[in-house]
């Protein structure tokens, strides 16, 4: 890997640092880790959006203004994790079960497809990538002239989400990895879920209707970790 392709992942990479770091930060503060994951996701949602609809009033989204918000938000997140570091460090002390091994395991698997495939199929090709090269052309989240009425109409924040590895990285190449962090976030709205409604307690599977069997499409979860129906192989 030469210096500019390692650059630009390094790039790429500071919205899925931001997220991994915000989650560190509020286990450090008493968060379980369920909820943890799902605040760092949702504040990268809220982040995004923000600073898109921002920049996009202005006809700034561009390289250099999202790398500034990025690397703002990621040092704000490194000074109060080193504040934090005794508890942040805690995050990472698993109590290992066959559960959590299965949950590893098919995690490792879907990275691996999302980090080895590109965007190719119908939707992608005519909604959300369109979507995303438009506002960068337009460096605005303006409506524009398309005979694909949603790309205007539908709502915005995947595309943002998308937008901001596009820019950052010069490239599609973290596309799929939004959508297998998607993933792991879902999976843990689902612990948190399940442990809000007495999952972890003696007796709950009686109690209790097994929340994440039933929220839960386990072929569909793994078919949209791994892009099945939104990428093919990279060449």
């Amino acid at each position: 890997m030469d210096m500019s392709r390692a650059a630009e992942v390094a790039m790429a990479a500071l919205p899925f640092a931001f997220i991994a770091g915000l989650s560190l930060m509020r286990f450090a503060q008493g968060a379980d880790r369920p909820r943890a994951v799902v605040d760092g996701y949702l504040s990268w949602a809220i982040v995004s959006y923000a600073s898109a609809e921002l920049l996009g009033a202005f006809g700034h989204i561009e390289f250099l203004p999202i790398f500034a918000v990025w690397g703002a938000a990621d040092a704000w997140l490194l000074y109060r994790l080193w504040c934090l570091r005794a508890g942040a460090a805690a995050f990472w002390r698993f109590k290992i079960s066959t559960g959590l091994l299965i949950v590893a395991a098919i995690g490792a698997v879907t990275l691996f497809i999302a980090l080895t495939t590109v965007p190719n199929n119908w939707d992608s090709q005519t909604y959300h990538l369109p979507r995303v090269e438009h506002w960068i052309q337009d460096r605005s989240l303006a409506f524009y002239p398309t005979s694909i009425m949603r790309q205007n109409e539908l709502g915005p924040v995947a595309e943002i989400l998308l937008l901001q590895t596009r820019i950052l990285g010069g490239s599609d190449v973290f596309y799929p990895l939004v959508q297998w962090v998607s993933m792991v976030c879902a999976v843990a709205a689902v612990f948190r879920i399940t442990r809000q409604l007495g999952g972890d307690e003696p007796g709950a599977p009686r109690r209790y209707p097994p929340p994440a069997r039933n929220t839960v499409d386990q072929r569909q979860l793994r078919r949209q970790a791994n892009g099945r129906q939104c990428f093919s192989p990279r060449r």
